[in-house]
């Protein structure tokens, strides 16, 4: 029997002009298939290459560094074991100590080391080594040039005058980042916000601690929500704390008991506290302002940005 010689036009008695046009391209790929495997392989081997040589670079390396010791923090974050959880901690926060005295690694990556071991160690109250890091952090950020890294030590900076008690100091750390980040990070403007406010709180300027918070209480912004959310319950929390001892100016008199089997129960005096809210994830936890000031809780240093190898 004869073979049919290869058309180029469709082999199908069904006509459609664009059936027509990939069956006629199928038929050329066909003819020339050896070339096709040699250019998949070629694509694979330079992207193979191309990885090898990303992976080798200052950049990728130092990121790969910083990853691995915060996942021994997260590692240490998930152990539910008391004693598991204090040693994981500990190996976690002489892996970022490793990776800010590498020097080896990037500035910006050095810089992030330390801010995430200045909140291990404000976490065990080590005040005077936070500091510490923060100043190295802030060595590291003038050879970063990194915008955001400088806002994010400037709210860490801050934290850690809040808990060592200089209220003060720390009010204006966080007034000085919410000058400078102006529109282009909204959450870092507004945890500033909510810290100068806290900070204002723990002084016992609570007037001026809700007027801070009251720009923040009609404000939407979806790159901030929680945090937004936290400003709010701040601001009315202030609100009762404020407008109870005006309610209740003076307490009435116990009313008499008619029988000695049965008392009634005393009135209430005052109205109770409203309750303290969260605080927010870069602010240290709010003082009351009408009971004996006591040390603040420990606070939590800012979340750094999550780590992005390009450009850093």
């Amino acid at each position: 029997m004869a073979q049919q010689p290869d058309l180029p036009g469709p082999t199908t008695s069904y006509s459609d002009p664009f059936y027509d046009r990939l069956e006629a391209l199928a038929q050329r790929i066909a003819k020339r298939l050896w070339l096709v495997v040699l250019a998949l392989v070629v694509v694979v081997v330079v992207a193979v290459i191309t990885h090898a040589a990303m992976r080798d670079t200052p950049i990728a390396a130092s990121a790969g560094q910083f990853i691995d010791a915060a996942t021994k923090r997260m590692e240490a974050d998930r152990a539910r074991d008391p004693g598991e959880r204090t040693t994981k901690l500990a190996e976690a926060e002489k892996a970022f100590a490793a990776v800010s005295a590498d020097e080896a690694v990037t500035p910006y990556y050095r810089a992030r080391a330390c801010i995430e071991a200045a909140q291990l160690e404000l976490d065990r109250g080590a005040i005077d080594e936070a500091k510490a890091s923060i100043a190295k952090a802030k060595t590291f950020a003038t050879k970063a040039l990194d915008p955001d890294l400088d806002l994010t030590i400037g709210l860490s900076e801050a934290a850690v005058l809040f808990q060592a008690g200089d209220y003060a100091a720390a009010e204006t750390s966080y007034l000085n980042v919410e000058r400078a980040t102006g529109l282009t990070h909204p959450d870092r403007q507004i945890a500033a916000t909510i810290g100068a406010a806290q900070a204002m709180v723990a002084l016992n300027r609570i007037d001026d601690a809700i007027t801070k918070l009251e720009v923040l209480a009609n404000r939407n912004d979806n790159n901030a929500i929680m945090l937004l959310s936290v400003a709010k319950k701040e601001y009315w929390a202030l609100k009762r704390r404020q407008s109870a001892p005006a309610a209740n100016p003076t307490a009435p008199e116990t009313p008499a008991l008619p029988a000695p089997t049965a008392p009634a129960p005393a009135e209430p005096t005052a109205a109770a506290p409203a309750e303290a809210t969260p605080s927010a994830p870069v602010v240290p936890a709010p003082v009351v302002p009408d009971a004996t000031p006591v040390a603040p809780a420990p606070a939590p240093v800012a979340p750094a940005p999550a780590p992005s190898p390009e450009g850093k």
